[in-house]
């Protein structure tokens, strides 16, 4: 399930909605509360999957973790550091987190600038001439640690 998560100043908390839209807003405790009350209902079931798609300040995302730990306790999966996948069947009953994380030290630089097509040709450029500036790419937001930390899937 994706969540929409951003700041939402005049109550204090994040709120889930799909920005720039006429949707309503709905506290993300609200939200989690209910995915725990499913989880709760339905032990048997499959892993489930919140994909957190992050629009909030650190502040508020700290706020996210504390509210993921304390509604979801022990039906919450907290990834170890072995770096291992468990198995489905290993995450009955339980809720995953997928969100964006910051490349690890390890990590291939997969985020290196595209060349642009004056750099790919072989044209030279006069003295005169202006080189386009190469193409930004877009930065990672920066993530709270305990958000990371309750991330299993990079996305």
């Amino acid at each position: 399930m994706e969540l929409d998560c951003w700041d939402d100043p005049s109550n204090g908390y994040p709120v889930v909605y799909h920005g720039f839209t006429l949707t309503s807003k709905i506290p993300f405790q609200d939200v989690i509360s209910c995915v725990k009350g499913y989880v709760g209902a339905n032990p048997d079931t499959l892993p489930i999957c919140l994909s957190l798609e992050n629009h909030c300040s650190h502040t508020f995302q700290s706020m996210m973790a504390d509210i993921l730990h304390k509604e979801l306790e022990g039906r919450l999966y907290i990834p170890d550091s072995s770096g291992l996948l468990p198995s489905p069947l290993d995450l009955v009953g339980r809720v995953i987190i997928k969100g964006k994380r910051p490349p690890e030290e390890d990590d291939n630089d997969f985020t290196a600038s595209p060349k642009t097509s004056f750099e790919d040709e072989s044209v030279e450029l006069g003295a005169g001439d202006i080189k386009p500036a190469a193409p930004q790419s877009p930065t990672m937001p920066k993530i709270v640690p305990e958000l990371v930390k309750l991330t299993l899937l990079n996305g």
